[in-house]
């Protein structure tokens, strides 16, 4: 029975530090190991964790980022399997065996599995991250070529050390969204299992970064267009180290989530636009070639992505905002296009 080390990061979660151990320490699978990583944080984070004394391993260190906290806790990790836990999400308790079942049938490296979508009070909202079906196999072509494989948030991932060492230390960087730097370049290494049961709850409560917000947010938009030129340099990095380059051309064209992105950031305000060479009708092709040529997305979903992609190109700016609207927030969309889309 292999060791399976849970590995959680926490900065200033205090308010849900507790739920995220206690969560870690109720695994069915007999062999594991909780090591909880404070990243510097100012609330009562440090003295909470002594209440596991002797239960759990602690890392303390000054604030570094998630990488750097994630790192600390691969390398203070013992375990042939490694799972992450942000300090305010919780593990459901066959995240662990479900993980050591899948790396005893297979062999691959990363094992991918969605999250539950719950409020601050943990009550369901009835959804899953991702939304999408994950992929499976080896998707280092797919990756190589920039199309899009969904993927959860660190809460839904795992791996097997041996497979992917390569990729710590993660770079220093990626302060935030170190999920999105393992997701690209993990897959470049090694299969992927998609596993069928949610690891665990994701956890909404006003803070996260990249939980769907109540309105059309330009800021959140160039965030995520960042995130993306980042995954394009750690894929390059990579790509070279394996020796399967990328080439030249723009990566990212075959992602319909960064076009989406980046034609919404354009139309929205073009004058603050991080890309000054785009125009609104040749993102739109690009879009539409990406949305339907997208394994991950079902036929119905590729063909009404296509068409807001072309709608949006040519709306006039009073109507773009809410078109974006609509491409960004399910629960703002008419009935009818919600089932069009379930």
């Amino acid at each position: 029975m292999p060791l399976v080390s849970i590995v959680i990061d926490n900065f200033n979660y205090e308010r849900f530090l507790a739920d995220a151990v206690e969560s870690a320490l109720a695994q069915t699978h007999a062999d594991t190991e909780v090591v909880v990583v404070d990243d510097g944080s100012t609330d009562g984070s440090r003295a909470l964790l002594e209440r596991w004394q002797g239960r759990i391993r602690v890392v303390l260190q000054p604030n570094g980022g998630q990488a750097a906290a994630l790192n600390a806790g691969w390398e203070a990790s013992r375990g042939e399997l490694v799972l992450l836990l942000d300090a305010d999400d919780r593990l459901h308790p066959w995240a662990a065996a479900q993980v050591a079942a899948a790396a005893a049938a297979t062999e691959a490296g990363t094992f991918w599995a969605p999250l539950d979508m719950v409020d601050e009070a943990r009550a369901p909202l009835g959804r899953r991250l991702p939304t999408d079906a994950l992929p499976a196999g080896d998707l280092s072509a797919r990756v190589l070529r920039g199309e899009p494989c969904p993927a959860p948030p660190t809460s839904g991932l795992a791996f097997r050390r041996a497979a992917v060492v390569e990729l710590f230390p993660i770079p220093a960087e990626w302060r935030i969204s170190a999920d999105a730097y393992l997701n690209v370049a993990a897959p470049l290494l090694a299969p992927v299992a998609a596993l069928a049961r949610p690891a665990g709850q994701y956890r909404v409560h006003g803070a996260n970064r990249w939980a769907p917000t109540d309105g059309v947010d330009v800021a959140w938009l160039r965030r995520a267009l960042a995130v993306d030129r980042d995954q394009e340099r750690a894929v390059r990095r990579v790509a070279d180290r394996i020796e399967r380059p990328l080439g030249g051309g723009d990566w990212r064209l075959c992602d319909p989530e960064h076009v989406q992105a980046r034609l919404a950031s354009l139309r929205l305000d073009p004058a603050g636009h991080p890309e000054p060479d785009d125009r609104a009708l040749t993102l739109a092709l690009h879009g539409v070639r990406s949305a339907l040529a997208c394994r991950s997305y079902a036929p119905r979903k590729r063909a009404l992505f296509a068409v807001w992609f072309l709608a949006l190109a040519a709306a006039p700016r009073a109507s773009a905002a809410r078109l974006v609207e609509l491409g960004y927030h399910a629960a703002r969309r008419p009935a009818l296009l919600r089932r069009l889309l379930a």
